[in-house]
């Protein structure tokens, strides 16, 4: 009988042992890896102006060691190098920044950031200006005058003016002398005061039917861009001015 139960027993431990031997079970998984660990932050951050509306950024590309992976970058912008900084823009690339104001500094600065909500610290800051918006628009010319507008039939002195203004400044005025003989003649204007004057000079020419002889004149403006006012090809509202014409004196009475 004792030999019996030994004998069962071997058999049992031999058992015991082969399933253990080939099992095929999986064994459990390690616990997750926390990454707490942040992306370098990025570097070399440039920006350029591209238009009056427009600044391109670009940098050198962040590292995340910590395992869960770069998720993208922070883009934050300021009106001054002081701050405030305020986040403008998440994105995985480079950026554009539009709709921007002509003639106007911005200041940058991005981090970055990895897929377990690590941020790195922040790159350089980078600035650039806004270019102005092209000026197209030409001088305005108003209140113009002649002094006096009727000469007697010696002629003499005409005082010709008118209120110049652009904002890119002016860079000459003149008015253009249309004479009764249909000759023309451009006359410098000065400043003078708040108002751009030119004399001209009248001189009658002799008419036996003793009509007024009429003077034009037309006033141009150009600013420092080269607008011109008005544009070229486009005849002003001229200004007209008479000088009295005399009687022609009458033929001498024959006399044989």
């Amino acid at each position: 009988m004792k030999r019996i139960n030994l004998i069962l027993s071997i058999a049992v431990a031999i058992l015991i042992a082969g399933c253990g031997g080939t099992t095929t079970s999986t064994p459990p998984s390690p616990p997750p890896t926390t990454d707490d660990i942040p992306p370098t932050p990025p570097a070399n951050l440039t920006a350029i102006a591209v238009s009056a509306s427009a600044i391109d950024l670009s940098w050198s590309p962040s590292t995340d060691y910590g395992g869960s992976g770069l998720a993208g970058y922070v883009v934050e912008r300021a009106t001054s190098s002081n701050g405030p900084f305020q986040p403008i823009a998440y994105t995985s690339t480079t950026y554009k920044d539009t709709n921007l104001s002509p003639n106007t500094t911005y200041y940058y600065r991005v981090c970055a950031y990895d897929n377990s909500g690590n941020y790195s610290s922040y790159s350089n800051i980078a600035s650039a200006t806004t270019s102005s918006i092209p000026d197209t628009s030409p001088p305005s010319i108003k209140n113009t005058q002649v002094n006096p507008a009727r000469l007697d039939f010696k002629g003499g002195d005409v005082i010709v003016s008118a209120e110049v203004d652009d904002p890119s400044g002016v860079s000459e005025v003149w008015a253009k002398l249309r004479k009764p003989d249909g000759s023309e003649e451009n006359i410098p204007m000065i400043l003078t005061s708040n108002y751009y004057q030119a004399k001209v000079t009248a001189q009658p020419n002799l008419r036996t039917d003793g009509k007024e002889e009429t003077y034009l004149v037309w006033i141009f403006a150009k600013d420092k861009n080269g607008n011109e006012t008005p544009s070229p090809g486009i005849p002003p509202e001229g200004l007209t001015f008479s000088v009295l014409a005399p009687l022609a004196p009458p033929n001498p009475p024959y006399s044989p």
